[in-house]
């Protein structure tokens, strides 16, 4: 069961984790079940571990591009109010 779970993740990690940052976040998801295996860790409880990780990668990386775009969009506000009052100001 555990290695269909882990298709299964592995196949939806790219869908979830996006960005310019997923390359690196996906081959660190990779990376710790590789470790995991190595450890000896039961493929399942490994499994369980990858899908807790990619969550928390998922997550993270989503507040990321949200907070980014709140910045752009606060700054832009910021731009065109002030455009707007100098425009009054002529």
């Amino acid at each position: 069961m555990s290695n269909r779970v882990v298709g299964a993740l592995r196949r939806l990690a790219p869908r979830l984790v996006r960005g310019p940052d997923a390359p690196f976040v996906l081959a660190d998801l990779e990376e710790a079940w590789e470790r995991d295996l190595a450890k000896g860790i039961p493929r399942g409880r490994a499994a369980l571990r990858y899908g807790r990780n990619l969550t928390a990668s998922a997550v993270a990386v989503a507040r990321a591009r949200t907070s980014t775009r709140s910045a752009e969009i606060a700054v832009r506000t910021a731009l065109g109010a002030s455009r707007a009052r100098i425009v009054s100001q002529l």
